[in-house]
């Protein structure tokens, strides 16, 4: 746990920094950047801290109670999802479903849909044919598609909102949740991967909050 918190520590740091040059160039004179992103971002940070915190104190589950399965399933996601493709919201609502303190692959089940769900809300958003044929020379992949941070672009520059310092932030922001799912998805197995409510909470929104932040790039 400690070495998976260290490299997750590193992370949430980069996000830090990062939002702090986006703050820095809205500040500055010329800046075309949404101003939904700054509060917005702000907040991604502080879940991205909040979850470090849950993950490193030391916590017992206590008694579990029926309506606190119902509220950790509960979402403030509406119809975002749906409305760019129904097949998203199902993917949310099966990771949701996923989330129960007593299931000790709650964590590792929660993290592999919704990282399948932020793949393709970037990819169908700003599938690889739109984004080379708006910028020939943007980012690829060793596989030959589009980056994650070239999809992000393409969206931002579609919606007039593209900045560097944008495009940078939204793309650390994700990886922060990637990184996150990956360095906790090998200690999810078995008894000794079981997290409690609280935590569970904690990466609920974290991951609940991003997706509505990509939601908000893509749309």
């Amino acid at each position: 746990m400690s070495t998976r918190l260290t490299v997750y520590r590193s992370s949430v740091v980069t996000v830090e920094e990062s939002f702090r040059q986006l703050e820095a160039a809205a500040e500055a004179d010329g800046w075309t950047g949404d101003e939904w992103l700054l509060d917005r971002g702000e907040g991604e940070v502080a879940n991205s801290v909040a979850v470090l915190n849950a993950l490193g104190n030391s916590s017992s589950e206590g008694d579990f109670r029926d309506q606190d399965l119902d509220r950790l399933r509960a979402t403030t996601i509406d119809d975002q999802l749906a409305l760019l493709d129904s097949d998203l919201d199902r993917r949310w609502r099966g990771a949701l479903f996923a989330l129960d303190p007593r299931n000790p692959d709650a964590a590792r089940h929660f993290c592999t849909s919704s990282r399948e769900l932020l793949d393709q809300m970037l990819e169908r958003a700003a599938p690889d044919s739109a984004v080379f044929a708006a910028n020939p020379s943007a980012g690829k992949t060793e596989r030959g598609t589009a980056t994650r941070r070239s999809r992000v672009e393409h969206c931002l520059d579609r919606s007039g909102s593209l900045e560097a310092t944008v495009a940078e932030f939204v793309d650390v922001d994700v990886e922060d949740v990637v990184t996150l799912f990956r360095e906790f998805n090998d200690g999810t197995h078995g008894s000794a991967g079981r997290f409690d409510l609280t935590r569970l909470d904690v990466m609920k929104r974290r991951v609940e909050d991003a997706v509505l932040f990509v939601a908000h790039i893509v749309a």
